[in-house]
């Protein structure tokens, strides 16, 4: 089974650690070993294919998770990425991580609260920092009141 990734959550000239497949058809074919870097070659050349996300192992995807998470703050302070794309990093990364909690047993949740506080002040972080991030947000909010609203209701209180 794969999981679909967002292309602009790959960090150009790093090594992600994963296997990176391109869905052709039904089939998931393999575009990159997990032992080569990703290059700006290679994001050039598959946003001129208008391929615009890969897919990696289900199996892998906490790696992949750890690898975005370990980049974030460079892709957030990237001035060339417009401030809807780094918003959608922050929802894919937050989904991710959020869903490969949800997989992983009570103990887990515990050893990872660390990671889950990285995330949180890197969305903090972009929030304050950007103005282009409100409105994103708020177009996300318009589209999803529901999921706006849960989140809002799960905030955590001390």
């Amino acid at each position: 089974m794969y999981r679909m990734i967002q292309l602009e959550s790959l960090v150009p000239e790093t090594l992600p650690g994963v296997s990176l497949f391109i869905k052709h058809g039904e089939n998931h074919v393999l575009y990159k070993n997990p032992d080569l870097s990703f290059t700006q070659w290679d994001k050039e050349r598959l946003l001129d294919n208008n391929v615009t996300h890969l897919y990696v192992k289900s199996a892998e995807m906490s790696i992949f998770n750890q690898y975005v998470e370990a980049n974030l703050a460079a892709a957030l302070n990237d001035e060339h990425l417009e401030p809807e794309v780094k918003q959608a990093m922050l929802y894919q990364t937050s989904v991710n991580y959020v869903q490969e909690i949800f997989d992983s047993p009570a103990i887990a949740i515990r050893q990872n609260v660390e990671r889950c506080r990285n995330l949180i002040q890197h969305i903090l972080d972009d929030v304050m920092k950007s103005d282009g991030v409100m409105p994103a947000l708020s177009s996300l909010v318009d589209h999803n009141t529901y999921t706006y609203v849960h989140s809002v209701q799960l905030r955590p209180t001390r």
